[in-house]
């Protein structure tokens, strides 16, 4: 192997430019985007069964009991 005076290979470049990289998290927001994930998919059908099906809030624990089915005199 010959001996380039001044001259880099570009193995030598490749690992220069590897060691300036700066770390970074990969994983950032991740957990903000499983919160939104399981609102959407276990908040709003329960919301949804709330306000589709106001007379049935007494019978389920996991159903609320928003007062929609109630009429007002």
């Amino acid at each position: 192997m010959t001996k380039h005076f001044g001259a880099k290979t570009s193995l030598e470049i490749q690992e220069s430019h590897m060691s300036e990289q700066k770390n970074y998290c990969t994983t950032k927001g991740l957990g903000w985007a499983f919160l939104i994930i399981i609102i959407g998919m276990v908040g709003l059908p329960i919301l949804g069964s709330a306000i589709a099906y106001p007379d049935q809030c007494k019978q389920s624990i996991l159903i609320p009991c928003l007062g929609l089915g109630e009429t007002v005199r």
